[in-house]
């Protein structure tokens, strides 16, 4: 009777014991699983996330080469060799090399920088007359032309006008050996695509105060304006300030001694304080992740999505910068200058998101991105996120 009575307290004792170490692990698996920002709200996992992307289209030569003419005599040569090199990095093909990377993607907003227009002008032979058109070469027209070609259904949803100059340049020589000069105008803008069923409104367009400028005489200035463009965009239901910029180059300053750099960030920092909705900025910033004024965006509460990325953790995400003939074999990226910028309320942090935030670079693989010609895309990568937003925060 003992013997029995000893087996039957044994047994019971075993089942609380396995009933305990049941309750324990079930206790640890539910804090698990509450920790985690997406698996824990099955509505994360029928939400579509907002999909965007920032690509820079380069406008096909360095124009900076023509500032750093140390004779002014010298310019309608440099103009010249800098227009051919633009011909020659054939927008019209690389165009449909974005095209194909934009369908692979689908995203449904892009901020597009360096959207370039070249026309070139010649004079008629009378003074008063003005200079007539030879030839265009409108970036936004081509891609465009590229997308619908492909199947994708994109509009302008908002355009900020940047740089708008006019330069000599030399186009040969007439039989007394006295040079002959054409002009070209360039435009270049930032531009907002938005795809078909993408509701947009409120556009803004804002140019910086403060930018380089070059004087070639007393007469002649070059001005290289900046500036952002911004617009309301309602993706499925949830409405963001879509921001699309592109900031001047480190280490240039304006004519009073500005750090055009400096002083456009903290510009465009400041026009976007007073927003209260979802911010997503995107652009060319030209600035590395060490630089201070990548700081101050992070500090004015934007969340840097390569850096919340869930995939490809152990990629650098170079976006920066292939040659200028865009003909070299391999890659040559090796700066991380083009960022998405996501702003949740007042600050943004993982809690805010919801997970997996995915962040790819496009137009990188020389496998893939090469066209036919052997030209890269664009002398910068592209960055694509698909993110989702929490509607509260932790």
């Amino acid at each position: 009777m003992k013997k029995t009575i000893l087996e039957k307290t044994k047994s019971e004792f075993g089942r609380f014991q396995r009933g305990r170490i049941f309750l324990v692990l079930l206790v640890a698996v539910l804090a698990w699983v509450a920790s985690l920002p997406a698996a824990a709200d099955p509505s994360a996992r029928n939400e579509l996330p907002v999909r965007v992307m920032t690509r820079n289209l380069y406008l096909g030569a360095d124009i900076f080469a023509i500032v750093n003419v140390a004779d002014p005599s010298l310019i309608p040569v440099a103009v010249a060799e800098k227009y051919a090199m633009m011909v020659q990095n054939d927008f019209a093909e690389r165009a449909q090399a974005l095209a194909i990377e934009i369908g692979e993607k689908n995203p449904d907003l892009i901020g597009c920088q360096e959207v370039a227009q070249f026309t070139r002008l010649r004079p008629t032979g009378n003074p008063s007359a003005p200079l007539q058109p030879v030839e265009q070469y409108d970036y936004l027209g081509l891609l465009l032309d590229a997308l619908r070609n492909s199947g994708l259904d994109y509009e302008v949803a908002g355009t900020v006008m940047d740089s708008d100059v006019t330069l000599p340049m030399l186009q040969g020589f007439d039989a007394s050996g006295i040079p002959l000069l054409d002009y070209v105008n360039y435009l270049d803008r930032d531009v907002i695509l938005a795809k078909k069923g993408v509701i947009t409104q409120n556009a803004e367009a804002f140019g910086f105060s403060k930018n380089f400028s070059v004087a070639f005489s007393e007469t002649q200035q070059l001005i290289f304006q900046r500036g952002f463009v911004a617009v309301d965009a309602t993706v499925r239901g949830k409405t963001y300030r879509f921001v699309n910029t592109h900031v001047e180059n480190e280490g240039l300053t304006a004519p009073d001694g500005t750090v055009v750099q400096q002083a456009q960030v903290a510009e465009l920092l400041q026009k976007l304080a007073p927003e209260r909705r979802p911010v997503l900025l995107v652009g060319d910033f030209n600035l590395d992740p060490s630089d201070p004024d990548y700081k101050e965006i992070v500090a004015a509460g934007f969340a840097d999505l390569w850096a919340l990325r869930t995939n490809g953790r152990h990629k650098k995400g170079s976006t920066c910068c292939q040659d200028e003939d865009l003909l070299n074999e391999k890659s040559a990226l090796t700066e991380r200058i083009d960022y998405i910028f996501v702003r949740h309320h007042h600050r943004t942090s993982a809690g805010d998101l919801r997970y997996p935030v995915i962040v790819q670079l496009t137009g990188n693989d020389a496998d893939e991105a090469i066209t036919e010609s052997g030209l890269w895309p664009s002398d910068h990568a592209g960055v694509f996120a698909a993110i989702r937003l929490r509607n509260d925060r932790r």
